[in-house]
């Protein structure tokens, strides 16, 4: 029983990560829900900072969402 549950867990994870992929990558909006989170989270953390990182928020951002999809990935197949 916990096997199955477990296993299902790991679908939802893996689908949530490749929908927040498509929507961001592929939709015409271009807006995923996980990634606009963490786009914002940055720059609120930069802003509250007084923009400390400069220009460099931006790419760290984007990294930071790159980093969360593959997280997500190997969560969901673990």
């Amino acid at each position: 029983m916990m096997g199955v549950v477990m296993t299902l867990a790991g679908i939802v994870v893996i689908g949530v990560g490749l929908h927040d992929m498509f929507h961001t990558l592929l939709h015409p909006t271009g807006q995923g829900r996980l990634s606009r989170m963490v786009l914002t989270g940055m720059w609120k953390v930069s802003k509250a900072t007084g923009h400390r990182l400069g220009s460099t928020v931006g790419p760290l951002a984007m990294v930071a969402v790159i980093l969360v999809w593959v997280l997500l990935q190997l969560l969901g197949w673990a």
